[in-house]
C-alpha cells in the first residue's frame, strides 16, 4: 500500500526537477565499463545521439545508471522522443534494479539543498522511496520525520512504528 502511494507522488510534475537531481548524481558517481563511461562522457556534453547509441542496450540489459539517464533522456527529449510514460518506466526500472543508494543520495541534495533548491517535501518523497527499498539510514530518517513531524509532515506516531518496525526487521 504505501509502495503504490510512493508512485504516484513522482508525477510529471515534479519528474523535471527529480531529474536534475538523478542526472547530477548519475553523472558525477558512475564508474564501469567503456560503454557506460563513454555513454556518459557523450550525455555530459550533449551529444545525446550518440549517448542513446552506447546506453540504450546497457539499460536494456538492466544497468541501473543507464537506465536512469535514459529515464532522464526520455523525460526531455533528448536523442529520443519526448515520453514521460517510458522515462518514468525507466526510472522505476532501475529502481526495482537496487537504486535504494540512488534515492538516498537524492534525498539528501533536495534536504540540503545541494546542487537543487531545498525541498523538504520532495527529500521526504524520496526518503520514501528508499525506505521502502530498506536502506536503513532513510528508515532510521522516516522514523523520526513521522514522530516529529519534520520535512513538513504531520506527526503520525502509527507510521513512525511502520518505519521503526521495517527498520528492526
Amino acid at each position: 500500500m504505501v509502495h503504490s502511494m510512493t508512485k504516484r507522488w513522482i508525477t510529471a510534475a515534479a519528474l523535471g526537477a527529480l531529474l536534475c537531481v538523478v542526472a547530477w548524481y548519475v553523472v558525477n558517481t558512475i564508474q564501469g565499463d567503456n560503454a557506460l563511461e563513454d555513454g556518459v562522457v557523450a550525455f555530459k556534453r550533449g551529444d545525446y545521439g550518440e549517448a542513446v547509441l552506447l546506453l540504450m542496450p546497457l539499460a536494456e540489459r538492466g544497468n541501473q545508471s543507464a537506465m536512469l539517464l535514459m529515464g532522464i533522456a526520455y523525460a526531455h527529449g533528448h536523442g529520443v522522443a519526448k515520453d514521460r510514460s517510458r522515462a518514468q518506466q525507466l526510472i522505476l526500472g532501475a529502481d526495482s534494479v537496487g537504486a535504494s543508494e540512488h534515492f538516498y543520495h537524492i534525498a539528501q541534495r533536495f534536504e540540503h539543498g545541494e546542487h537543487t533548491d531545498k525541498n523538504l517535501g520532495e527529500a521526504f518523497v524520496w526518503y520514501l522511496l528508499a525506505g521502502e527499498r530498506d536502506h536503513r539510514r532513510a528508515q532510521e530518517i522516516l522514523v523520526e520525520a513521522c514522530r516529529n513531524g519534520t520535512f513538513s509532515q504531520e506527526i503520525n506516531l502509527s507510521k513512525s512504528a511502520y518505519w521503526q518496525k521495517k527498520l528492526s526487521q
